[in-house]
């Protein structure tokens, strides 16, 4: 059976634009459905921040107690206990009697401090070690004096140590760092290397807000609020950590309450 070649190519061509209308139909994206999926994209992205946020400053709280306990445990510390003797040094003296071995471990403090005060204490200058000592031998009790004398040594050491050795604060704040505490603690080199150690932790969380930003602030009021600490604690980065964690508490809790209030 022959076939109409007139007919065939009408067939031919509203196929053609069946398939084109199906096509431009197909591509289409309805537009009530590409809003909903972008506030739903919208969303998701909002939580995460949010909850971001509030690891971010779960951490930061968690910080800043735990340097204020730190702090308090160092000023409030009771005087400690002496050291554990060495096995070697406890066995020529376990059969002697309570009192021989009384005596017998004060003897020895003595001659320690005594070595001290004679030739003076390692890595210290002979004026400072002999203050050093002067000062431990006020407590009558040998095995106390000893630990002064050794925590005095230690701390003068880290203090000369951050004052000499190049770290990535500028050298001008630890000048001014060594200068305040120096000052704040006169003679008393293990409080001055605590402060040293607080204020160069601080002093680190500071720098990586200014890059990260404050959590729980917006990037100008992060901007804002660390420019106005520096200028209101200068040096003080311990004191400025503590005002920016509250600045930072008081924001977050307040928008909070305005959320809530809506």
């Amino acid at each position: 059976m022959k076939t109409n070649p007139r007919f065939s190519a009408r067939r031919l061509l509203l196929l053609l634009s069946f398939t084109c209308i199906a096509g431009c139909l197909s591509s289409c994206k309805d537009p009530v459905l590409e809003a909903s999926r972008e506030r739903r994209v919208e969303r998701n992205e909002t939580f995460e921040l949010q909850k971001q946020h509030r690891a971010e400053l779960k951490a930061l709280n968690e910080r800043i107690a735990s340097l204020v306990a730190s702090q308090q445990v160092r000023e409030e510390a009771p005087e400690a206990e002496p050291p554990p003797l060495p096995p070697e040094e406890l066995a020529p003296i376990v059969a002697e009697e309570p009192e021989e071995e009384e005596d017998s471990l004060k003897a020895r403090d003595r001659r320690k401090i005594a070595t001290y005060q004679q030739k003076g204490l390692t890595g210290v200058p002979k004026e400072i070690s002999e203050e050093i000592v002067r000062r431990a031998r006020r407590d009558t009790r040998s095995w106390a004096a000893l630990d002064e004398i050794d925590a005095q040594s230690e701390g003068y050491r880290t203090v000369q140590a951050f004052a000499t050795t190049d770290t990535k604060m500028l050298r001008e704040e630890r000048d001014e760092l060594v200068f305040a505490v120096k000052r704040q603690y006169p003679n008393d080199w293990a409080a001055m290397a605590r402060e040293i150690h607080a204020q160069t932790d601080a002093w680190q969380v500071i720098e990586d807000w200014k890059l990260k930003g404050v959590p729980g602030l917006k990037p100008w009021e992060s901007e804002a609020v660390l420019y106005a600490v520096s200028e209101r604690y200068p040096y003080d980065w311990s004191a400025a950590l503590a005002d920016v964690a509250e600045q930072s508490r008081n924001e977050v809790q307040a928008r909070r309450t305005a959320s809530a209030g809506q």
